[in-house]
């Protein structure tokens, strides 16, 4: 498992772009609501280069990185469900 996690590490930002875009295009549903959060934690480096927007999406990135774990696991079972279902 740590062999995946480093070799994705280089890709997180790239990754919480690609699930912000995704979150905003199924807003109203859960899988949109945990994409967007997901992508704000990975993407909070990015986002705080983005002009008047930056500094608020960077802080709420990082105030979400407290909870990063709880995320990660709201992220899995979401994305198995809408698999499933």
């Amino acid at each position: 498992m740590n062999r995946v996690v480093r070799a994705l590490r280089p890709f997180a930002t790239v990754i919480g772009v690609v699930a912000i875009v995704m979150g905003a295009l199924s807003l109203f549903s859960a899988l949109g609501i945990v994409l967007i959060l997901s992508g704000l934690i990975l993407a909070t480096s990015a986002l705080a280069s983005i002009p008047k927007l930056g500094a608020g999406l960077s802080r709420a990135g990082r105030s979400l990185a407290a909870a990063r774990a709880v995320i990660g696991v709201l992220a899995l079972v979401v994305g198995i469900i809408s698999l499933l279902g």
